[in-house]
């Protein structure tokens, strides 16, 4: 559910700051192709960055500081009676999601059961139905459903016809799809309906080289504006208005292609931001160690061996031999030499299992240090002798 919830959230970002960029600066241009590139651009970016995973890793040296910090109010109940909230919530969102997508689905057959109905009339690659339950002429893919094919202008058919050709159908797929994936936020909503009336856009725009901007005009201001028809439809009577005032504009309208450039940047970085993952390797500094033992080490001055130096003289060579024998103390020797008390600092940490919080004492005691000498030096052998040290360290306690 993290994950999920780390996805979702990801996305919503990545929607909001790559369509609100496209809403402020981009949709105004009349470049259509590049708006369209630009809309399926957010779709992708929204989908398909968040599950990116790109490891980029980062040597760092010292390693980190680790600290023993309990949250208290990590195991506390009031935390504990609010898991409920998140299953709640990820029950309505999908609850949601599976509303759009069965709504699209619905479209869908309804859109194969009037194909499988309606009297249809082959022109090329494109079928034409005809059927008194069509409101306004309409396609999807090379289906085009018109009420009268006998009283439709060659214009609408042209225009439907194109709306097949650069395959806007596919567009208003997947647009519902996203919609549905993401209908928690409104821009989801926003984008799909900017998808169709930037398909609008493109068609008008080439029906209006062919035919003249006159001509198109005087047809869309003679349509009736009908809205019953299903979204999957590439519908001609659809955003009359903003499609009027766009070939009134288009003249007006600069391009600016610093606009395009500035979206490609905040697509590279909503990359770099949410599909790059740091991580660190972590190198130990060389003059530093960490273990658990709290016993001081010995200081170097103290010696643990005694040394004895033997001179002898031989008659015969006229030469004098220095031999140098060393041997380790003995505990008693080591007794005699360092009797004196050094303090010792020990940390217990506990565990409670029910309140979920640890407990750390520092306990502060004394030992006498030829004993800390020969527990540090026993500590230094492969295979410790851990009876003799247990039995050094009852020795060692000054009370």
């Amino acid at each position: 559910m993290d994950s999920f919830g780390v996805f979702t959230g990801k996305s919503l970002i990545i929607l909001t700051l790559l369509y609100g960029f496209y809403h402020f600066y981009l949709a105004s241009s009349p470049k259509f192709i590049w708006n369209r590139l630009a809309l399926w651009a957010i779709m992708i970016a929204s989908l398909c960055f968040p599950l990116l995973s790109i490891e980029v890793w980062e040597l760092t040296s010292p390693l980190p500081t680790i600290k023993n910090v309990a949250n208290p109010d990590l195991f506390s109940g009031t935390v504990a009676n609010r898991h409920w909230v998140w299953p709640a919530l990820m029950g309505l969102y999908l609850t949601g999601t599976l509303f759009f997508l069965s709504r699209t689905l619905v479209q869908f057959f309804s859109i194969l059961r009037l194909a499988s109905t309606a009297p249809a009339h082959v022109d090329g690659k494109y079928v034409i139905f005809q059927s008194a339950s069509v409101f306004a002429p309409c396609s999807f893919f090379n289906w085009i459903f018109v009420k009268e094919l006998s009283a439709i202008d060659a214009i609408i058919l042209e225009h439907e016809k194109i709306h097949a050709d650069q395959y806007h159908s596919l567009d208003l797929l997947a647009s519902s799809v996203f919609k549905a994936l993401l209908w928690v936020h409104p821009f989801a909503h926003m984008l799909c309906r900017e998808m169709k009336t930037n398909h609008e856009y493109i068609c008008d725009e080439a029906i209006a080289v062919q035919r003249g901007k006159q001509a198109l005009s005087r047809l869309l201001m003679a349509q009736i504006p009908v809205d019953k028809q299903a979204e999957l439809y590439n519908q001609f009577s659809s955003y009359l208005k903003n499609r009027v005032t766009m070939m009134l504009r288009e003249k007006r309208l600069p391009f600016i292609p610093h606009r395009y450039a500035a979206y490609g940047l905040l697509l590279l970085g909503m990359l770099s931001l949410f599909s790059f993952e740091t991580k660190h390797s972590y190198v130990p500094a060389k003059t530093e160690t960490s273990g658990l033992d709290t016993i001081p080490p010995a200081r170097k001055e103290k010696s643990m061996e005694s040394v004895d130096t033997v001179i002898s003289y031989d008659p015969l060579t006229n030469k004098e031999m220095t031999r140098v024998y060393k041997r380790p103390y003995k505990e008693a020797e080591l007794v005699k030499l360092y009797p004196n008390a050094v303090e010792v600092i020990d940390t217990i940490i506990t565990f409670d299992d029910q309140t979920g919080k640890e407990t750390v004492q520092v306990v502060k005691s004394k030992m006498i240090e030829a004993y800390q000498l020969l527990i540090n030096q026993e500590l230094r052998q492969e295979n410790p002798d851990y009876n003799k040290i247990s039995d050094w360290m009852k020795k060692a306690r000054v009370k």
